[in-house]
């Protein structure tokens, strides 16, 4: 029986890695390939609309496509997905989710401040912001309404959920957490260590949270929210 649950935590563990790592290897060679295939597109300066969107697709879409692919040839399907409306507790749970990550930021940025850190972080957004009226638009829009709810079917509902068949609830919670700080290194990325920590720190608690609203309610749709609650958010402070 040990030998049984050791090979099954092992089979959750090595797939739900793979899956990390493709994702982290899409978002680590979009630029490369988005600018072979269509470099008109993409400039240096800003992103068009139609690039962002070229850009969302390749980024997470695929990503999830390959999740889904992997459902498919394992014998589970679309079905294994938690997909229900949302109820007054499942907004409960993304509401509190939100607030609790807000407080996390701004002990991460107050430990920051403390210690003199400096930090390296991703320019997408002001890529976005630089593009005119037209691109923050279409920017908010997929941020909100499709990168969101394909990360969170493919860490939370695909790879959580996986790691959840051989393992407790809350270390699946734990492990996916850590994945998805893991794959998104690549869009910060610094040869000095220390400019990571805080990015690094900011999406494991994020794993953390959108995961523990999932692991609670068993429906996607109320870590969805908390994700896109939190983007909202973060994507509107920028812009002011």
């Amino acid at each position: 029986m040990m030998d049984s649950l050791s090979n099954s935590r092992l089979r959750a563990v090595s797939i739900a890695v793979v899956l990390a790592a493709i994702s982290s290897l899409i978002s680590a060679t979009q630029p490369v390939v988005l600018r072979s295939v269509v470099g008109p597109l993409i400039t240096e300066s800003s992103l068009s609309p139609v690039s962002l969107v070229v850009n969302f697709l390749y980024n997470y879409g695929l990503a999830l496509v390959v999740g889904i692919l992997l459902l498919y040839l394992s014998g589970r399907g679309v079905a294994y997905f938690d997909v229900r409306p949302l109820t007054r507790r499942g907004v409960g749970y993304a509401v509190a989710g939100v607030l609790i990550r807000l407080v996390a930021e701004v002990g991460i940025e107050i430990a920051n401040s403390l210690f003199g850190l400096t930090t390296s972080g991703s320019d997408s957004v002001a890529l976005i912001l630089s593009g005119g009226t037209a691109t923050i638009a279409a920017g908010f829009l997929l941020i909100v309404f499709f990168a969101v709810p394909a990360e969170e079917l493919f860490y939370r509902n695909i790879i959580q959920k996986r790691l959840e068949e051989g393992f407790p609830s809350s270390v699946a919670v734990v492990l996916a957490a850590t994945l998805f700080a893991l794959s998104h290194v690549p869009t910060y990325y610094s040869s000095n260590p220390i400019l990571m920590a805080s990015p690094f720190a900011s999406n494991l608690v994020g794993g953390l949270v959108y995961g523990s609203v999932y692991a609670r309610t068993k429906n996607i749709a109320p870590a969805v929210l908390a994700h896109a609650l939190y983007n909202t958010i973060g994507f509107g402070l920028a812009v002011v």
